[in-house]
């Protein structure tokens, strides 16, 4: 049994608690904050609900769900920010639809990504079937994953207890068991994980 498996689950918005999916500004869009690195210094990152204010989400311990990433608040971000592989957490706003604001949140800027799914071992399915197309590799939808023990295991794992997957139609950040318990341990809304062994393309829509 492969313990990466076990160990990491991916980390998904509740599909019942959409009050917590964000949207990003104009402004915010077009500074790539899902695949470049940006420098401090600059104006927050600014996201919006579809809620009308923010008065369900007024907790120290707060998790919000753009496209791509994930937004927390100052006080979650302490306990995250020191095992993050190829990113970092970046000042950020969140506002309700008409009413609430909250600064004091911080945004997953991801700039590196990390590509450990076993080839051999994890399903994954192709458009039309074909790998490469005039010699440029298509991106697969991956069904199931299998983590590579080999490039995991030149890690450290204090360095990865959070990682977004390379070489995916999607984007699909991985957590380790540690981290997830500090979301059990919080009561953090608006979160499903899904053990990497377990999971299926889909249980993420149910």
């Amino acid at each position: 049994m492969n313990k990466y498996n076990e160990e990491y689950y991916l980390l998904f918005p509740e599909p019942e608690q959409d009050e917590y999916d964000v949207n990003p500004d104009n402004n915010t869009s077009r500074r790539h904050y899902d695949s470049e690195e940006l420098n401090y210094g600059q104006e927050p990152l600014c996201f919006s609900t579809e809620t009308y204010d923010l008065s369900f989400a007024t907790s120290n311990y707060e998790i919000f769900f753009p496209v791509g990433s994930i937004v927390v608040t100052k006080e979650l971000k302490s306990l995250l920010e020191n095992g993050i592989y190829g990113s970092k957490f970046y000042p950020a706003i969140v506002k309700g639809e008409s009413k609430g604001i909250r600064e004091d949140v911080w945004a997953l800027n991801i700039y590196e990504l990390l590509d450990c799914w076993d080839r051999d071992k994890s399903v994954a399915s192709y458009p039309g079937g074909v790998k490469s197309l005039d010699g440029i590799d298509v991106v697969p939808s991956v069904k199931t994953f299998h983590l590579s023990s080999e490039i995991l295991d030149n890690i450290p794992e204090k360095e990865r207890l959070l990682f977004v997957m390379d070489n995916t139609d999607v984007t699909n950040i991985f957590v380790h068991q540690k981290f997830v318990d500090i979301f059990k341990k919080h009561n953090i809304q608006g979160t499903r994980f899904i053990k990497v062994s377990k999971y299926r393309f889909g249980m993420e829509f149910v």
